[in-house]
């Protein structure tokens, strides 16, 4: 049985790996184009990544006293602001310039601040919906189980938004052009964030009452699902496939590697398109998408490396703030 404090040392290889598949993603937008399987395999990465934070958030929440719960979220989404406020802070130059050469300043004034409140994303920062999205569903799932929502239930109203989104998303009408007018689309923690971290925190409920190879199921579904254009892929492959990395044996070799890998695939994560936009507007690289893709790839590992390692020095341990 594996406990709150057990080291899934699988979940830290896989996100690292998944990071290279995001990257590959937005390398793409800049210098198209990846792959179709690339780019499939890109955008399941990010729905992995909610559910891998949702099951190590359950680990601590779920067993934890109704009174201790609250100290839970703060802590969790505590972090994850500072991070999130961190890295906006940092991509602020270019989302400012993009906006300001695009809109009057009013306007990219008030474009700017809208998309850090309330989406979460703006340019070339767009994967930071993920920190914003994440904070927004811890909260709305600490509120639904403080007014005594069971763990299946949580699950079944974020399911019910999911496809409230999917409505938003797809219909043509007042209502959705206003929605789509004030927060863009559905990519957050209410129609899309709170599925996903509430499917991990149900993997952390009955991790140890669910059999391992049972969580193929889900995988087998996604794919069917994916194949008759059912747009529930997404929410099918990563329930199961986290499903299958917390069911992997505990694997002591390689604990060291999988430490690592959680800092860099974070700081990787957060950092990479600092790179694209560095090879696409200041070195005015032309470059294909595999050229382009092969020079960011090790490029962000040795950023990654280099800033882990110096994050370690003690005068400079406030860099560890930045992954």
């Amino acid at each position: 049985m594996k406990g709150a404090d057990t080291h899934y040392v699988w979940i830290d290889v896989a996100r690292l790996l998944l990071c290279f598949f995001v990257m590959a993603v937005h390398v793409g937008y800049v210098f198209p184009a990846c792959g179709d399987m690339i780019d499939l395999i890109g955008h399941a990465s990010v729905p992995v990544f909610f559910v891998i934070s949702g099951f190590l958030f359950g680990q601590k929440y779920i067993p934890s006293s109704v009174a201790d719960r609250g100290s839970v979220v703060r802590k969790y989404t505590k972090r994850i602001f500072v991070l999130y406020a961190i890295w906006t802070l940092v991509y602020a130059p270019i989302t400012i310039l993009y906006l300001l050469n695009h809109h009057d300043t009013g306007s990219a004034i008030l474009l700017y601040l809208r998309n850090v409140l309330f989406v979460g994303q703006n340019m070339m920062s767009w994967h930071l919906w993920y920190l914003h999205a994440l904070i927004v569903a811890l909260l709305l799932i600490h509120g639904l189980f403080v007014c005594r929502f069971g763990m299946w239930m949580v699950v079944g109203v974020f399911l019910l938004l999911f496809c409230a989104g999917l409505y938003i998303e797809s219909a043509d009408n007042c209502f959705t052009e206003t929605y789509r007018q004030i927060l863009c689309d559905t990519q957050n923690g209410i129609f899309r964030g709170g599925l996903y971290v509430s499917l991990g925190m149900l993997l952390a409920a009955v991790k140890d009452k669910v059999q391992g190879m049972l969580y193929v199921l889900p995988l087998i579904l996604s794919f069917v699902s994916y194949m008759f254009g059912i747009p529930f892929y997404y929410p099918l492959f990563s329930f199961g496939f986290v499903g299958l990395l917390i069911s992997l044996p505990h694997q002591v070799a390689l604990s060291s590697f999988a430490k690592w890998s959680y800092k860099a695939s974070a700081f990787i994560y957060l950092s990479h398109f600092l790179l694209i936009v560095f090879l696409q507007q200041v070195l005015h690289w032309d470059g294909n998408f595999v050229q382009s893709y092969f020079i960011v790839l090790p490029a962000s590992l040795l950023v990654a490396w280099a800033w882990i390692r110096l994050s370690e020095v003690k005068s400079l341990a406030f860099m560890k703030s930045f992954y």
